[in-house]
């Protein structure tokens, strides 16, 4: 007989020990285990060991007690095991192709490569990797961006590209870079003109460099079974920003706000692991923007907790 008041506080803290060290954290919140739980390993796992894993998470999250730690663990058992089948059927997850980070070594290289190549976009394709890496913005934001200076500080403002269903703390995000050395502010500049004299064809830009960076990156690394994209650069900007503010207070919502984020969550469970890099500027976060990253993530968990108290409740009474 499994004494479960032993092993399965054992195999959750195991657990989440994996889940710090994926997701590029000391401490993993409620939120991005579960999430983490059945995103990833439950996909990974087949259905006995999901099974065993979902009890002994689901078990202590119970322990836990609070409105909080149970809606989790509900959640979490609502989950159901994979099959083989629908494990095949599923399509290739875009981690098993895409880096979702580079060394810095490797920028360097790809940036040479992208000056050595014959694409008639490398010089469009340069300015995007090397503002991107300034800024972490979404390729489809872009056209959005104005840019101002005041008092010494070079203000960006985006509009977030998911601002809808709560998916962004609000519907711009400010990046704040005080100082900004000149060649930096040039690198902006560049490439804000490409984007402005793209105009109405600026989608069509941005599949050419999707494709130059493709072939380019393809002859550069050919050993690698994962090859950078244009949303990689992204993700470098959020493991520099993890490696700047995340032992500072707040700091992931720091940098869930840089990102356009409404939760921390995903700033941990979908980016690159925290790094240092480049000698890059890090900018700061608009404090009004961080603070909502805060307000939204609650309004979405109470939206949440309604609804589970709401399935309850009609499941009083109900035949089994």
């Amino acid at each position: 007989m499994i004494d479960i008041e032993t092993t399965y506080p054992a195999r959750d803290k195991q657990l989440r020990a994996a889940a710090a060290i994926e997701l590029g954290c000391s401490v993993v919140s409620h939120a991005d285990y579960v999430n983490w739980l059945i995103d990833v390993r439950r996909l990974l796992l087949a259905a006995s060991s999901w099974r065993q894993y979902r009890c002994a998470a689901a078990y202590v999250l119970e322990k836990g007690g609070t409105s909080e730690t149970l809606a989790f663990a509900r959640r979490l058992r609502a989950a159901k095991p994979i099959s083989s089948y629908e494990r095949k059927a599923l399509p290739r997850r875009t981690s098993a192709l895409k880096s979702k980070g580079l060394p810095q070594n490797d920028i360097d290289t790809l940036l040479a490569k992208i000056d050595a190549s014959r694409s008639d976009h490398r010089n469009a394709l340069r300015a995007y990797v090397q503002a991107t890496l300034l800024t972490g913005l979404r390729p489809c934001e872009w056209p959005s961006v104005t840019l101002k200076l005041q008092d010494g500080t070079l203000i960006l403002i985006v509009t977030n590209a998911k601002a809808n269903d709560l998916r962004a703390h609000s519907l711009e995000r400010t990046l704040l870079f005080d100082r900004l050395p000149r060649k930096f502010a040039e690198r902006l500049s560049e490439w804000l003109t490409i984007v402005a004299a793209a105009g109405d064809d600026y989608p069509k830009l941005i599949k050419a460099l999707g494709d130059a960076l493709r072939s380019i990156t393809r002859k550069s690394f050919p050993r690698r079974k994962r090859w950078p994209t244009l949303y990689t650069m992204r993700h470098i900007f959020a493991a520099r920003a993890k490696e700047h503010y995340a032992d500072r207070p707040s700091g992931l919502a720091i940098v869930a706000a840089l990102l356009g984020h409404s939760s921390d969550a995903t700033a941990t469970h979908h980016y690159a692991k925290r790094r240092a890099g480049g000698g890059l500027p890090i900018p700061r976060a608009n404090p009004n923007e961080v603070s909502l990253v805060r307000a939204v993530f609650k309004k979405k968990f109470d939206a949440f907790v309604e609804l589970e108290r709401g399935v309850a409740s009609n499941s009083v009474g109900s035949p089994r």
